[in-house]
């Protein structure tokens, strides 16, 4: 399936999926796909007078109804606003599980990999970086580049959280560090118990509704943290802060 969906624009809605090698063998097959796809009704009309959502399930279902046993996607969500992209990507992959389909989906969108995939392929430059679930490659990424890709990371050198459970090669090829996620961070207290901690003061704190972002100054790094948005916590402030590297 193309990035572009490359429908016919003179052909009909149900011209474009009858359109694929085989895909009328088996009429009751693709009546089902369509009603799957949630597309029912709009057999008669042409490309240009359906949405951007409704040509993209026109064109996923002119290629699931020639039965492949593996289809390629080709960052198929790219044109679709943030609302429409998703709801669609909901629809796709109950379809995907209805019909049994084996799906390669290529994306430069981590939130479409990450909502999308069993498995996951990290590809830089040509090579395959790092493989495995969305949720193994977040929570142990193998380099700085894939920890980064996935979001902000802070990289603790390993002298200072030598217990963590995982840790990656640093950029300069000769030391290790921890990656630890904005999120993992909490304020300290006596519930820690033996958790090493870091204190330092806060460069800034921003507000983003559930949650506030503050930049931490300790006396060797500079940490983004995130915290209830309910913390009040000012510049200058000092605060102690630990990770919880399980959540």
């Amino acid at each position: 399936m193309f990035q572009e969906y490359a429908l016919f624009p003179n052909k009909t809605v149900r011209q474009n999926i009858a359109f694929g090698k085989g895909a009328t063998d088996d009429l009751k097959q693709v009546e089902s796909l369509v009603e799957l796809a949630g597309i029912g009704g709009l057999d008669e009309r042409f490309p240009h007078e359906i949405s951007g959502g409704q040509q993209q399930r026109v064109a996923l279902v002119r290629a699931l109804a020639t039965r492949p046993t593996l289809l390629l996607l080709d960052e198929p969500l790219s044109h679709l606003d943030p609302e429409l992209r998703e709801s669609v990507r909901t629809e796709l992959l109950k379809l995907f599980r209805e019909t049994s389909t084996t799906v390669l989906f290529v994306s430069h969108d981590i939130e479409d990999a990450m909502a999308m995939a069993d498995r996951m392929i990290v590809m830089r430059e040509g090579a395959a970086e790092q493989i495995g679930t969305p949720g193994e490659i977040y929570d142990r990424p193998a380099s700085p580049h894939i920890a980064r890709l996935f979001g902000k990371t802070n990289f603790i050198p390993i002298d200072l959280l030598p217990n963590a459970p995982h840790s990656i090669t640093d950029e300069t090829g000769e030391g290790q560090v921890v990656p630890v996620r904005p999120h993992q961070w909490q304020l300290a207290d006596n519930s820690n118990g033996g958790a090493t901690t870091f204190t330092g003061k806060a460069v800034s704190a921003t507000k983003r509704g559930a949650h506030q972002v503050v930049l931490l100054q300790t006396e060797r790094l500079s940490l983004t943290i995130h915290l209830p948005g309910n913390t009040t916590v000012k510049p200058g402030d000092t605060l102690t802060v630990s990770c919880n590297l399980s959540v």
